[in-house]
């Protein structure tokens, strides 16, 4: 099993290395291109959990803020 960092950092060792044993090296690519998609959608993951967070953060301060109301 090859490391997803040396397909990323030396696709074309890769792909030199799978002709010299006489595969096919198209893989490679599709590799690269599963490989930015995900991590595109990763960053969109924390970015939506970031969001997710500050507004259960948001909420939890109205909350204490209408318990104070309730309670003056």
């Amino acid at each position: 099993m090859l490391d997803i960092n040396l397909i990323r950092e030396q696709p074309d060792v890769v792909r030199k290395a799978m002709k010299d044993r006489q595969m096919d090296a198209s893989p490679v690519d599709s590799i690269l291109q599963l490989d930015e998609k995900r991590r595109s959608l990763l960053t969109e993951v924390e970015r939506m959990k970031a969001e997710r967070n500050a507004v259960s953060k948001e909420i939890s301060q109205f909350e204490r803020r209408g318990r104070q109301k309730v309670e003056d």
